[in-house]
């Protein structure tokens, strides 16, 4: 929000404000009024240079989803995008991705996926060193779906970690942050075929909540090896 329209709409709290400083300042001497101008000056400054460096933080993020992919004409570095990123059913996730409009399960905001058996995420992160990503689901349409999932990046195809309804993965470390991970699916369901009352005709696999991305804490195995589960070389 812009500082004037926030100004202007909370004008009746500066009002307030105002009125407690020139309370504040009747009540002191000189000497305490410079002193008092001086402390409220100081955090003034400090708050704003908090205010910089959190949206200095908040624009890496957004550039992290918002950069075209491929940029291949494009001289990127891992410096200017976050190594840790949050991106949840709430974001304008795309269809040809393999996401469905926003709905609500309960309270959780959550993105069906379909109708193909793979979904995507292309972002821009700093993978100066391995990145760890837990993806959350909040159901699958049947367990089928659920099968042998595995996920696709950089042309290398795994197997994930599957904790009840938290997916874990590894995200290799490279020299440049254009990143995109496929998770692949055994199956897609429609409602109406497993349920003869619904009326939903959607091919839909799981309702996808959120996925976290955060550097790795543990050591990671060599990719290839039998401990990381490489499935087999895309293309």
């Amino acid at each position: 929000m812009p500082l004037d329209q926030f100004i202007s709409e909370n004008s009746s709290r500066l009002n307030d404000i105002e009125s407690q400083i020139r309370s504040q300042l009747r009540e002191g001497g000189s000497d305490q009024l410079f002193e008092q101008l001086v402390k409220e000056l100081s955090k003034t400054r400090l708050v704003s240079e908090c205010l910089a460096l959190e949206n200095q933080q908040l624009n890496k993020k957004v550039r992290a989803l918002s950069v075209p992919m491929p940029t291949p004409l494009v001289d990127l570095s891992n410096n200017d995008f976050p190594d840790e990123l949050l991106i949840d059913a709430r974001m304008p996730l795309r269809g040809e991705d393999g996401f469905y409009a926003m709905e609500y399960t309960g309270s959780d905001a959550v993105r069906w996926t379909g109708p193909e058996n793979s979904f995507s995420f292309s972002m821009m992160v700093d993978r100066s060193r391995p990145l760890a990503f837990e993806l959350e689901v909040i159901k699958a349409i049947a367990e089928e779906c659920c099968e042998n999932v595995t996920y696709e990046i950089d042309g290398v195809v795994k197997r994930l970690e599957i904790e009840g309804q938290l997916w874990k993965g590894i995200i290799p470390a490279s020299g440049k942050p254009q990143t995109r991970v496929t998770f692949n699916l055994a199956k897609t369901f429609t409602p109406s075929e497993l349920d003869e009352s619904s009326t939903d005709h959607r091919r839909l696999g799981v309702a996808f909540k959120q996925m976290t991305i955060k550097p790795a804490m543990e050591e990671v195995k060599n990719p290839g090896s039998e401990q990381e589960e490489l499935v087999r070389k895309a293309g």
